[in-house]
């Protein structure tokens, strides 16, 4: 038997090496750092929900200087049973300034838990300074995030408002709970 593993978190690809007969079976490591659910999500159909792994090591680097595992992108790595997502029993009106990738995880977040939540970025599109930060060859992986943190908003209704920046005056109008 041949297995392949390195990189091959993408279903789609992992799928076209085994029906090419290129290996009998696909193995994958850091993505389950990621997304522990990867499996099912794929087996589902729902490949926008899969939190996508963007080759970072921070796993591995961990584990040198931590008692636990940790992962850039997945929060909760190592601390499953402390960072569990529960829905409010008070929601509020949320308003998120930025659409950088913080500010679209901290939307998620917020939207997961139940609260109504604006997002506004002054740029026309999201994902802030990774936008540039994706585009050398050898950073594609980080691309990724802006696409699955971006459909994850939607999906969850988030009111996105691109291309106004947040003043004062836009705050006062708006009346959020939180900012």
């Amino acid at each position: 038997p041949v297995y392949a593993v390195g990189k091959l978190e993408d279903p789609e690809l992992a799928e076209k090496i085994l029906q090419e007969g290129k290996a009998d079976f696909i193995v994958i490591g850091r993505q389950l750092i990621t997304d522990p659910e990867w499996p099912i999500k794929v087996k589902e159909g729902r490949l926008d929900d899969i939190l996508p792994c963007i080759g970072c090591h921070e796993c591995i680097n961990s584990l040198w200087k931590s008692k636990y595992m940790t992962c850039a992108v997945n929060p909760a790595t190592g601390r499953e049973k402390e960072l569990i997502l529960s829905r409010t029993e008070k929601p509020k009106s949320v308003l998120v300034i930025g659409g950088g990738i913080a500010g679209m995880e901290t939307a998620r977040v917020a939207a997961l838990r139940g609260h109504k939540v604006t997002l506004y970025e002054k740029n026309d599109k999201l994902g802030g300074n990774l936008i540039a930060g994706s585009i050398p060859e050898f950073k594609l992986e980080i691309g990724h995030l802006i696409r699955y943190l971006s459909a994850q908003i939607q999906k969850l209704g988030v009111e996105i408002k691109l291309g106004k920046e947040v003043i004062p005056e836009l705050v006062e109008k708006t009346k959020p709970e939180v900012v």
